[in-house]
């Protein structure tokens, strides 16, 4: 994704006139991230995080964001049949505890805004989102049955403890509104829609929060 950020501004970069050269802005981002992702069971997520900027024109410029979300799901707990031996007596079985986490979020996003009219604009934005988790996994052995071949210290019948990172990702689109309060410092009310395909899953999910910014 910082690849892909990084060919946006050399091409941005190139396009614009000399005399027109690009302009850095930065600001902060606090929203309410909600939706479906998967097999993940975590829905609504407060985020919190910071942009960075680079406007080529006073309609366009180019952005790469990068938060933190908020909140982990209620263990989830279940048996699992580890190995079987092809009888109910030679079967070994595990008892799972899975929890997920909120992590980090990254976009990048191409920007176009309205020309001004006072100090209220209209903004589009459009791109690549996303969203990562993380799920720990402790697994217990419950039940050995005694017709088992597996020596104890075979893998199988060994506990587990495992976390593994989980991405979350898609096209993204949206709006926000601009609101100038001085010279340099900008609000705006944002929404975005971020939809993909993740491991089989339709991962589909809104971002709805607000911006401070400065030099926007």
């Amino acid at each position: 994704m910082a690849r892909l950020f990084t060919w946006l501004l050399v091409v941005g970069w190139a396009a614009v006139p000399a005399a027109a050269q690009p302009t850095i802005y930065a600001g902060a981002v606090a929203a309410i991230d909600e939706g479906q992702r998967g097999n993940i069971d975590l829905e609504r997520l407060p985020a919190a995080g910071g942009l960075i900027g680079w406007r080529f024109s006073d309609s366009w410029s180019a952005e790469f964001h990068a938060d933190r979300a908020f909140g982990e799901s209620t263990p989830r707990a279940f048996e699992t049949l580890v190995h079987s031996e092809g009888t109910l007596r030679a079967e070994i079985y595990g008892r799972s505890v899975v929890q997920d986490r909120a992590g980090e979020g990254f976009s990048i996003l191409a920007v176009w805004r309205s020309p001004p009219s006072g100090r209220v604009r209209a903004a589009v934005t459009m791109g690549l989102s996303e969203r990562r988790f993380r799920t720990h996994h402790v697994m217990t052995i419950s039940r050995v049955g005694p017709d088992v071949t597996l020596p104890p210290e075979h893998p199988l019948r060994q506990p587990r403890d495992e976390t593994s990172t989980l991405k979350a990702r898609g096209l993204t689109g949206g709006f926000l509104v601009p609101i100038t309060l001085s010279e340099r410092l900008t609000v705006a009310p944002e929404v975005r829609l971020t939809r993909g395909l993740w491991k089989g899953y339709i991962s589909s999910y809104m971002i709805a929060g607000a911006r401070v910014m400065w030099g926007f």
